[in-house]
């Protein structure tokens, strides 16, 4: 007899707060607690289906009698007994000392382990590395149009971190890098609202240069306050700061859906709301860039901001709206814990935007393809006429939270991120892959 268990679902809230476990000793020790009244309660249902088809078979036969029916099921639950019994009798329980795993169940523990310890499992060197070379190819092709000079300002922008530690070490090797002068991460660093995702506010250290921080939808209060107050990192929500002159302002996102599940209605009645401050904020502050988690929210702003900086959608889309540059980044987390429970090589994403005296002239996209050493950087200029086109429509629309079932296909079949509408004469975009 062969005892098999296959993970289809895994509920991420108990492994995280420390209420459920995916070792392979507590996973065993459940299992051999478990099986005896699940196979006492499989015999007596074997029993009762034997008795049921027995007394089935001598119903039909002809002359049937009361006590031909009893009989029946005498016989065909006694059938069915001696068959289980059998396989009983032949069930090797040693075969529990040498227990075998395979996929998810097998990595589940060692993964979900890393979130709070911040051990990569020696993915940090591989990523130190992948970081550097990505930061050489990117310097043996910036163009003269947005080589650094003295107006020059580099804003590294990751957002959608998910709890992912990877992608926090990945936004440190990228700023140091790429000489960036600041760091804006868009939110949605944590995910569930667990007391337990504070501590992952400790890896927000030693970045090199400013950390600025707004809060996306899965960021509960409480998490958004333990960041906040990590040594390095600033939150700017309805603050604006200056990075070398460059103001922005940052505004957090009004929708917290940590514990439940908010409707689209919903949504969008609370960020209406949000709406009118935002607005108040951008007439009385002027910033050159506003910082927020869910794009939707942009619509406040277009044609009075120059730049949006975002996240949330896990896909990088920059497009333009009123003449608002409005950048979206990818999950830099490569969707978080939620990549770990399915088979799927999603991108860590991040983008580097380049200002020359208060104005937007290029955004980096780059993706790093799982850990494998696959990189792509998709640099797009901007210029006047590509602000003057079509936005998207999927950032106005307040599309429903990526989930597992719906996927962003994979990075090799999705179109080149670029501003649409626009010319080549207006938009460049170059590549460079490793």
């Amino acid at each position: 007899m062969e005892v098999t268990a296959e993970l289809r679902e895994l509920d991420l809230r108990p492994v995280i707060s420390g209420q459920g476990r995916l070792d392979a000793e507590s996973i065993e020790a459940e299992v051999r607690a478990d099986l005896p009244g699940a196979v006492t309660s499989a015999f007596i249902r074997l029993l009762a289906i034997g008795a049921l088809l027995g007394s089935l078979a001598a119903a039909v036969l002809p002359r049937r009698r009361f006590a031909g029916v009893a009989l029946g099921a005498l016989v065909g639950a006694l059938s069915v007994g001696l068959t289980a019994v059998s396989v009983l009798v032949a069930f090797d329980v040693d075969r529990f000392e040498e227990p075998t795993y395979d996929g998810t169940l097998s990595l589940g523990g060692p993964l979900l382990a890393a979130v709070t310890s911040g051990d990569a499992s020696g993915l940090d060197a591989r990523i130190d590395v992948l970081a550097r070379r990505l930061a050489d190819l990117y310097s043996a092709s910036v163009t003269t149009d947005i080589a650094r000079s003295k107006g020059d300002v580099a804003i590294l922008h990751v957002s959608d971190i998910h709890l992912n530690p990877i992608g926090v070490n990945l936004a440190r090797d990228l700023a140091r890098s790429f000489e960036v002068d600041a760091i804006v991460d868009t939110g949605d660093t944590t995910s569930f609202g667990l007391p337990m995702e504070e501590s992952f506010s400790g890896l927000f250290e030693d970045f090199g240069v400013p950390y600025y921080f707004v809060a996306g939808n899965h960021d509960s209060m409480a998490n958004r306050r333990a960041i906040s107050a990590a040594s390095g990192v600033t939150s700017i929500d309805r603050e604006v700061v200056e990075v070398n002159g460059l103001r922005i302002l940052g505004f957090d996102d009004p929708v917290v859906t940590t514990t439940r599940t908010v409707p689209k209605a919903e949504r969008a009645r609370i960020m209406e709301a949000a709406a009118p401050e935002l607005e108040a904020l951008v007439e009385r502050e002027s910033p050159d860039v506003v910082a927020m988690h869910n794009p939707a929210m942009a619509s406040a702003v277009t044609g009075t901001v120059p730049v949006v900086m975002a996240g949330h959608l896990h896909r990088s889309v920059t497009t333009a709206k009123d003449h608002t540059v409005i950048a979206v980044v990818g999950s830099t987390g490569a969707t978080g814990l939620g990549s770990m429970t399915v088979v799927a090589d999603e991108p860590y994403q991040a983008q580097v935007l380049r200002f020359y005296d208060g104005d937007l002239v290029a955004i980096d996209n780059i993706e790093l393809i799982g850990t494998a050493g696959d990189f792509v950087v998709r640099r797009t200029l901007i210029t006047v006429e590509s602000t003057d086109v079509a936005p998207d429509p999927e950032i106005d629309s307040d599309p429903a939270e990526p989930t597992l079932e719906d996927r962003e296909p994979p990075v090799e079949n999705r179109p080149t991120p670029s501003v649409h509408g626009s010319t080549p004469e207006s938009t460049a975009t170059s590549e460079a892959e490793g």
